[in-house]
């Protein structure tokens, strides 16, 4: 069985406001295309009610580092009472959601993961001494490395929000 270790916990990002849904998804897509990553959308829940649209979105983008190391970024994206607004802009009607925005971000490091050391308890014995002493110093570069990318996206994302912030 893999061994999963959390790197990044529940960085967040809060934004009430007017936003482009469509390019949000657009930005973080791209920022997993160019890094590498294999996104795959978990879920996408979308509810109805009359203070607006509450929407739900999972993303998780997988980059095998090695063999033997996945690097793991969970995005979850809830939007409450999201609403469709039209502004005009130089007589340009620009279409743009209204809502409270709320990005989690969580980011892991897979090790162990076609599950070759769980065979046998010598096997598991081993592992934990080439875990801690041998491949230490590549286990924290690709940690850090997932964190780094992990903070560079919210970054992004965080900045794509404020574009549309007025005042």
């Amino acid at each position: 069985m893999a061994e999963k270790k959390q790197i990044v916990d529940n960085e967040t990002i809060i934004y009430d406001g007017l936003f482009d849904g469509t390019d949000l998804y657009r930005v973080m897509d791209k920022f997993f295309q160019d890094k590498g990553y294999d996104k795959a959308e978990l879920v996408h829940d979308e509810h109805v009610s009359e203070t607006g649209k509450d929407v739900t979105v999972a993303v998780e983008g997988a980059n095998k580092a090695n063999d033997y190391t996945k690097k793991v970024i969970s995005v979850k994206i809830l939007i409450k009472g999201m609403k469709d607004v039209t502004l005009e802009k130089n007589k340009h009607k620009t279409r743009l959601q209204q809502g409270k925005v709320t990005v989690i971000f969580n980011a892991f490091i897979v090790s162990d993961v076609e599950g070759k050391w769980e065979a046998k308890p010598m096997f598991v014995f081993m592992r934990a001494l080439v875990d801690r002493y041998l491949y230490r110093y590549y286990i924290n570069k690709i940690e850090q490395e997932v964190k780094d990318d992990t903070l560079h996206m919210k970054a992004l994302v965080k900045s794509f929000l404020n574009l549309h912030r007025s005042g």
